[in-house]
């Protein structure tokens, strides 16, 4: 038998079955049924919501109000939802694979469902709202997401143009902090697209405070050795394998911690890889800079489930500081030698990196 749960005052999980008394889709069937009717929800009705009226039964007090009383207790019912999954997913009863995908193809049907119709209208817009933050501040709106972030000039490939971001991010990250105060569900938007605006402000500060340094780094960056471009593939790879069985095979949490690790492994092959190439283009203050913004950028999960691996990479030793004064004295002369090399670099290569 599977112990019960308990979520504060809300039992999240009935007592589960055994596999000689129920398969393991019908278990997670079953008891994903008792998450929803233990909060005073009726399953039948939900799923007519979820399923847009193609299954189950319209509730009987009406559709708007169901949905209101149905969404206030949603955050508890999907903590429950969450714990089955995982639950079953991790028991000797669902070791066949095709249940397993089945398990989550139903528990992504409901309980993704079920998010679906709770979402506020400015789920759908804030994108764009976000976009518009960069476009007033005449910035790339692209600098937002991760890919973006993860692979390119985040702050320009040009002195004037870094100096332009730098003097603008103020008015920017203002924007960016209204529009996500207003909507209730930008915490949801900020989440699936992999960033977080304390993390991205801290980036952009560390890039803007050591200018010269970064634009020195984008000769290193943007041409990468054989061995660093290996580890970026690697990583991209990774990174699709994951976001293909996501919904299928993968709960919420294990979703995220093959995110981190792969994150993880990935920046620090790429750190180990720049640190061993023998060229003057990447130093130690290039490298160590890099290093700060890709821990910088690490969701606050990351960190919580991967502690030792984050604490290896992300040291203070690892973002050489006091390499970096070399460039703040440098003057005029490196500071226009790192805008050639960056206008070399483009020249170069056709995929920006950084």
């Amino acid at each position: 038998m599977i112990s019960l749960c308990v979520l504060g005052t809300f039992l999240c999980v009935v007592s589960m079955v055994t596999s000689q008394q129920l398969g393991c889709h019908r278990a997670f069937m079953a008891n994903a049924m008792s998450c929803v009717q233990n909060a005073t929800i009726n399953f039948q009705s939900l799923t007519y919501l979820t399923s847009n009226g193609t299954i189950g039964q319209p509730p009987q007090e009406g559709i708007e109000q169901f949905r209101m009383r149905a969404c206030n207790v949603r955050a508890r019912v999907d903590q429950c939802g969450e714990m089955v999954t995982q639950t079953l997913l991790n028991s000797t009863m669902c070791m066949n694979q095709l249940e397993r995908q089945q398990v989550m193809a139903s528990s992504k049907d409901i309980f993704g469902g079920y998010d679906r119709i709770c979402a506020h209208p400015c789920r759908w817009t804030l994108k764009e709202e976000i976009r518009q933050c960069f476009t007033y501040n005449n910035l790339d709106p692209r600098l937002f997401f991760e890919s973006f972030w993860l692979k390119n000039a985040i702050i320009g490939l040009i002195s004037d143009t870094v100096y332009q971001f730098c003097v603008n991010r103020q008015q920017l990250m203002q924007c960016l902090r209204q529009k996500a105060q207003i909507c209730q569900d930008s915490q949801q938007v900020f989440t699936e697209m992999g960033m977080e605006l304390n993390s991205m402000e801290r980036g952009i500060n560390t890039l803007c405070n050591f200018q010269n340094v970064y634009l020195s780094g984008l000769g290193c960056y943007m041409n990468p050795s054989p061995e660093v471009q290996m580890c970026q593939h690697n990583s991209e790879m990774k990174m699709q394998t994951i976001k293909s069985i996501q919904y299928t095979q993968l709960t919420n949490q294990q979703f995220i911690m093959q995110l981190c690790s792969t994150r993880l492994e990935g920046s620090e092959c790429v750190i180990n890889a720049h640190t061993r190439r023998q060229q003057e283009r990447c130093d130690q203050a290039m490298v160590g800079l890099r290093t700060e913004l890709d821990c910088i950028l690490l969701p606050q999960l990351c960190m919580q489930f991967y502690p030792h691996m984050f604490q290896r990479m992300c040291n203070p030793m690892n973002y050489h500081l006091e390499e970096r004064s070399h460039y703040a004295a440098a003057g005029s002369l490196d500071f226009a030698w790192s805008t050639i090399s960056a206008l070399l670099a483009v020249a170069i290569v056709s995929k920006e990196r950084f």
